[in-house]
């Protein structure tokens, strides 16, 4: 059906969300993207009930679809998780707020509603050929934002990156998607070319490379953590899994993922142990590594942000609804300034309106609730990616996994990183669908 193409396509287009700037508004790098997102899944979302309500094949087809998605447990507990979001906002104490959300963040239950509808109609109507060209386009992307990061940096020597996306944090996320999608667009490709070397096995190479680079010009230490960690669960993930697998005659994965773990081990040590000598100032990101402490200006303010977050849904202070239901999504800032403690004003002296700290925001925002319906969507999604074959995508998939989880202990999420973030489920689900098919 023509109107099916028409829907995938703009589903694709999202991939260029992070690239939008609106430079005419008071919020350019949130405004341009928010708008975009919004335009393309309402034009998706009236081709789609349109085709449910007049093709009757399209809709035995979603129907079917939809009756094996209820046993997927990845797309029942995001939902679940949505579920519960919706409950909070209906709560919140600053219902306007909640449901619309502000323009400085574009998100809201509304915002964060059109990317779990990018969820949905991503694994109903993409195939395996959409997937791939949904990562190939962010390759592209990717790119893009990498050169405008060093022209950037050219321009202003000594500064963090920021992009398009106007928050070195995110960016960073967003260059370690690129990493990802690069992984998976390298062995698909090495996979339809039975090994022989093409041009999308350069691109993603030249993309992957970039990405690492764009990584460290961000000087984020965050997702370095995550990225790292990411990198070391994916080692255990080839001690466990790749017992069988050789790499290079009779070296399986098994023994060259022990000796790296060994190595990372050391190196972590070796690290705390000499992290203030002059030398590791000199490379980008480590020096800033280096410099974390208890006295650290962004770690203390991170710590009485999760201790006032804490205070904040205490059932004995707060209320039990506020336990278990949150404060409401954009009402974080409330939370802050009614328990607020004031020693947190010797390491930030303005109110904040997120903790840093993603499971944090979700605890106070969604209550109890809503943080362990999004903790088992993470479960889930992990144990479906342990339980996958084992394969390029399966290691591409558990990095990106462990790496995005990592990185959000440290920050939130932010309109250029909920397409990463349902791009990821809904991937997952996709992969867990068609291993269930083979």
């Amino acid at each position: 059906m023509k109107l099916e193409k028409v829907s995938i396509f703009g589903l694709l287009m999202l991939a260029f969300t992070s690239l939008l700037m609106a430079t005419s508004v008071f919020f350019p790098y949130i405004n341009g993207k928010a708008m975009f997102v919004k335009v393309i899944i309402t034009i998706v979302s009236l081709i789609f009930f349109y085709l449910l309500c007049a093709h009757s094949t399209f809709r035995a087809n979603i129907s079917n679809k939809l009756q094996v998605l209820k046993k997927n447990k990845v797309f029942s507990s995001t939902t679940i998780y949505m579920g519960i979001f919706l409950i909070s906002t209906l709560l919140a104490v600053n219902k306007l707020l909640s449901f619309w959300g502000e323009p400085e963040r574009g998100e809201g239950f509304v915002g964060v509603f059109f990317f779990f509808f990018f969820f949905v109609f991503s694994v109903l109507l993409f195939n395996r050929k959409n997937w791939i060209w949904f990562f190939r386009l962010n390759l592209f992307a990717g790119l893009i934002m990498f050169i405008k990061a060093v022209v950037e940096l050219v321009n202003n020597p000594g500064i963090r990156a920021t992009a398009f996306i106007g928050n070195a944090d995110f960016l960073a996320l967003y260059f370690v998607f690129i990493v990802f999608s690069s992984f998976l667009i390298f062995f698909d490709s090495k996979k339809e070319n039975n090994n022989n070397f093409s041009g999308w096995m350069l691109f993603s190479s030249i993309s992957f490379l970039a990405s690492i680079v764009g990584l460290f010009l961000t000087q984020t230490r965050g997702a370095l953590l995550g990225a790292l960690t990411g990198v070391f669960i994916t080692f255990i993930y080839f001690a466990i899994k790749g017992k069988d697998k050789f790499i290079y005659k009779n070296i399986t994965f098994k023994k060259a993922s022990i000796v790296f773990i060994i190595a990372s081990i050391a190196f972590v040590i070796l690290f705390i142990g000499t992290r203030h000598n002059p030398f590791w100032q000199k490379i980008p990101i480590f020096g800033r590594l280096a410099q974390i402490s208890l006295n650290d200006n962004s770690t203390g303010s991170r710590l009485y942000a999760t201790k006032i977050g804490l205070t904040s849904i205490n059932p004995l202070t707060n209320g039990a609804q506020k336990f278990l239901f949150g404060w409401g999504w954009e009402n974080y800032n409330i939370a802050w300034n009614k328990n607020y403690d004031p020693k947190s004003y010797m390491f930030e002296r303005t109110s904040l309106d997120r903790a840093h700290n993603k499971l944090v925001d979700v605890l106070v925002m969604n209550g109890l609730l809503g943080l362990l319906a999004y903790l088992s969507l993470w479960i889930f999604s992990i144990r479906a990616v342990w339980k996958m074959s084992f394969s390029a995508e399966t290691i591409s998939i558990l990095f990106f996994s462990i790496a995005f989880f990592v990185q959000n202990l440290f920050v939130f999420d932010q309109i250029s990183t909920y397409i990463p973030f349902f791009c990821l489920l809904a991937f997952i689900v996709f992969k867990t669908q068609e291993s269930n098919e083979k």
